[in-house]
């Protein structure tokens, strides 16, 4: 069910009563931690959706908060290196023209990861483990992206768990340990993350309202969210070289026949499915919460101006907690360094 087709009435007070209680929430959680936080977008999206999904957790207070917040700045990080540094470490192996800009490229991202990485563990040493983990697998992931060609759903998936599972780990650990998952484990391969990160992956999901299918509903919801992203930026996605599931779907419509859009259809059905399932989020918040999530990476991907030709080196670069590297880059035409070339 689309957004657009849902009852006007019913909408219109799951819209309110949905505004209204995350406003609510959001100041209080200000108001209890303390001071202001880093990327409250960030850190209060996670915080309410892991309430809502094990709300037996009592995640809600101050300290988590805080600790997530504190850790946003990682995930961001992170997934910046993974996306583009290691991109540009692939690329400059293939574009001799390039090779200092994407080595300088790849460099930038890797010490700001490593920064950030630093500071989160003198802050938390009590959480380096979960941190490491968090690192170290997704850069696994990111550096054998070419051996998921025939599976980029299932790489576009544990992506995103690799993301939830340490957010989990910080401040629910005893959902994980419930399920005998060991978040800090590292792995050596694309087989052992699969294996590693089994439970949330939604082949053949749970449909229940334990632990396990709850986890794999907020999981879905999470996949929801991608699919929408990776549509509004699949250009971007296929100038690093990134597995997407605009690339998924057109791999699949050449195999099947099926036209992109249906097949697109199709899994977002799926997911929904999944998601409901658990029966503790109805389908018209799900629907709202990716129409909000739509609005605020338009906006975010025109926060900040960048002159074209901008050197590397004097990039707005996580200045300020509004955009991300890749709007930067697209902005200032430093994306083109990854398009073909010999």
């Amino acid at each position: 069910m689309k957004l657009e087709q849902a009852n006007p009435n019913t909408l219109s007070h799951y819209h309110t009563l949905f505004s209204h209680t995350f406003r609510l929430t959001a100041q209080t959680l200000l108001t209890r931690a303390e001071g202001k936080l880093k990327l409250p977008r960030t850190s209060l999206t996670i915080m309410n959706g892991i309430s809502m999904a094990f709300p037996e957790e009592s995640v809600i207070n101050p300290k988590n908060i805080r600790l997530i917040d504190d850790f946003a700045p990682l995930m961001i990080a992170t997934n910046e290196f993974a996306d583009i540094g290691i991109s540009a470490r692939l690329k400059r192996q293939v574009a001799q023209r390039n090779f200092y800009s994407l080595f300088e490229l790849e460099n930038m991202t890797r010490m700001m990861h490593g920064e950030i990485q630093t500071s989160f563990t003198n802050l938390y040493p009590q959480h380096a483990d979960t941190a490491h983990a968090f690192s170290h697998d997704l850069e696994i992931l990111s550096t054998s992206r070419n051996t998921f060609e025939s599976e980029e759903d299932i790489f576009l998936e544990l992506d995103s768990a690799i993301f939830e599972g340490a957010c989990i780990a910080l401040v629910a650990p005893r959902i994980l340990k419930e399920l005998d998952f060991d978040y800090s484990a590292l792995t050596r391969s694309p087989l052992e993350l699969k294996l590693k990160y089994e439970p949330f992956m939604l082949k053949n999901p749970i449909l229940d309202s334990g632990i396990l299918g709850r986890l794999q509903a907020l999981h879905a919801v999470e996949m929801l969210l991608k699919i929408d992203d990776d549509i509004r930026g699949a250009h971007v996605d296929a100038l690093l070289g990134l597995p997407s599931f605009v690339s998924w779907a057109e791999n699949t419509s050449l195999e099947t026949g099926k036209s992109v859009q249906q097949i697109l259809d199709d899994k977002r059905n799926a997911y929904i499915t999944i998601a409901v399932a658990a029966d503790y989020l109805p389908k018209v918040v799900v629907n709202g919460v990716r129409k909000l999530c739509e609005v605020t990476s338009v906006l975010k991907a025109g926060n900040h101006k960048i002159a074209t030709n901008m050197p590397l080196i004097q990039h707005p670069y996580f200045r300020s907690f509004s955009t991300t590297l890749r709007h930067e880059l697209a902005q200032s035409g430093t994306m083109d360094l990854f398009l073909s070339q010999g």
